[in-house]
């Protein structure tokens, strides 16, 4: 079981390492084929727009969330409290992704939270 959850944290740490130093590809979205029309809206009062929404009973600025996979080894937590930050200044949402690192060892759960220990 020990190797498990050692394999489980470090592969939450290659996530990281992945991102940062080798060529990541990215799949096609699909949206090759959309067209947008241009409509230009001069008279409208963009401060007037409101696109906050509600969601889990919290009020968000808009709906655009921090998807994060970061948690799950001692060196994530940093990265996950400036996530945190992020999130929070912006009233924006936050995932943490899978958090079978913490419940395999329970001293990994506050990489996710970003919190100090």
């Amino acid at each position: 079981m020990a190797d498990k959850k050692r394999f489980t944290s470090s592969r939450k740490l290659d996530h990281l390492r992945i991102c940062a130093e080798e060529a990541v590809e990215c799949g096609d979205a699909g949206f090759g084929d959309v067209r947008l029309a241009h409509n230009a809206l001069p008279e409208c009062d963009m401060r007037s727009i409101d696109l906050s929404v509600r969601f889990l009973d919290h009020t968000l600025k808009s709906p655009l969330f921090i998807s994060a996979m970061t948690g799950g080894h001692p060196k994530t937590r940093d990265t996950n409290a400036r996530l945190a930050r992020i999130a929070e200044r912006f009233d924006l949402g936050m995932g943490v992704g899978s958090q079978r690192a913490a419940l395999e060892d329970k001293s990994l759960a506050d990489t996710f939270l970003g919190c100090p220990r």
